[in-house]
């Protein structure tokens, strides 16, 4: 398995809001997000797989034929992997035909026109992605009856099929099933899950993932929740086209085990224990030792015993207190040998004394004190050098 080749994989993700007709007042505001949070999981510079600049996001759009040149020209681009993603109401021209059409703002159900004529009839976008010479072709339906997708996808259309080599679609519902959109939520039921998997990779030995090898995780997900089953449909190969970097599985590596143990234990006071190590693990860790420890934090801020929910919270303030402030304050610089030995009083004040040592002497010598003064004084300064360079080399170098 191995991730997209940057410069020739593109992503177009689409996503609609807002509503006319019998919709005007369902709209979905958590598409946005869905839009632009997969964007950026997708588009992250250490675990994703796509470049910002391939990536393309279209909301609220209302006109149709500026949404396909979109995907036309990700489609034209793209020749090693191809992602096209679709999310918002959707309805079926006809209850027994397969093929949907994804409302736009402006599609009005309501009255007895042709409404179909103003929405975004799913086999356009599906024609484009068969005709892509993208290696690997990708899409991903968060709609209602967006399973209906898979039976055009595997059928047979405009007289080919869509069995070839490299392909994959995801729907979020069955063909007769509506999606899920949960009030206040801040993504779709089936997007969420899917952004949360992406986000934080799955317990698997792989450090890629692919859309197929996550899919068993967001099934039992979703279901577990009583959101609708999702379903996909592949072809060979596109199992190897990875979409993120696994984070669980290349982040894992950087905890210790008995850390790992520790958080997992039924025991609270052991959570604790765990909890209280990845302090000083977080204050030295690198980036990744960092998105472990806080997604290991946000899971137990919810636990059920309270001195672990507790811990939890302590750290995870400390976590946006280092968030918000990463430099914190700076730890005083140690002094090299040679900056020790300058600022050292010591040898000053006894350049110092052998100044008015060696004065005192010439003078009682006979020298007048004017002279005197005048050969005392080199005679201190390449002393106190001698002193430093004495200092310098008989001690030891600061260790890290």
């Amino acid at each position: 398995m191995r991730l997209p080749v940057p410069e020739s994989s593109h992503a177009v993700l689409i996503g609609t809001t807002t509503y006319s007709g019998s919709f005007a007042a369902r709209p979905l505001p958590a598409v946005a997000n869905n839009v632009t949070d997969l964007a950026a999981v997708l588009t992250d510079e250490q675990y994703g797989g796509f470049l910002a600049e391939n990536c393309t996001s279209v909301l609220d759009e209302d006109d149709r034929n500026a949404i396909l040149r979109a995907v036309r020209a990700a489609a034209a681009r793209a020749t090693d992997v191809l992602l096209v993603y679709l999310s918002g109401h959707a309805l079926p021209k006809e209850l027994a035909s397969n093929e949907i059409h994804l409302l736009l703002p402006g599609s009005d159900d309501s009255g007895e026109d042709f409404w179909w004529n103003h929405a975004l009839p799913y086999s356009d976008i599906r024609r484009i992605v068969r005709e892509s010479q993208a290696a690997c072709r990708m899409v991903v339906i968060d709609t209602c009856f967006s399973g209906r997708a898979l039976a055009e996808a595997m059928g047979k259309a405009d007289g080919e099929a869509f069995v070839v080599s490299g392909s994959y679609v995801l729907a979020s519902a069955g063909s007769n099933i509506h999606a899920v959109a949960p009030a206040g939520a801040r993504y779709t039921a089936f997007t969420g899950v899917l952004i949360d998997l992406l986000t934080n990779g799955i317990d698997d030995p792989s450090p890629e993932l692919s859309l197929p090898r996550i899919f068993p995780r967001l099934r039992q997900t979703l279901l577990s929740a009583g959101y609708p089953e999702p379903d996909h449909s592949a072809t060979r190969t596109v199992d190897q086209k990875a979409v993120v970097r696994n984070r669980a599985a290349l982040i894992a590596r950087d905890l210790a085990p008995d850390v790992i143990t520790d958080l997992g234990s039924d025991v609270n006071t052991i959570i604790v224990r765990g909890l209280q190590r990845l302090e000083d693990l977080y204050d030295q860790g690198t980036r990744s030792v960092r998105d472990r420890i806080r997604s290991e934090v946000l899971r137990l801020l919810d636990h059920d015993s309270k001195i672990v929910s507790q811990e939890a919270g302590r750290l995870y303030d400390l976590i946006r207190a280092w968030e918000d402030d990463p430099g914190g304050p700076a730890e005083p610089k140690r002094p090299g040998r040679l900056r020790g030995a300058l600022t050292d009083p010591w040898l000053g004040a006894s350049a110092v004394v052998l100044a008015l040592v060696a004065g005192a002497v010439l003078w009682w010598t006979g020298l007048p004190a004017g002279l005197a003064a005048a050969v005392a004084a080199p005679l201190a300064l390449l002393g106190y050098a001698a002193a430093i360079a004495v200092a310098v080399f008989s001690t030891p170098p600061e260790k890290d």
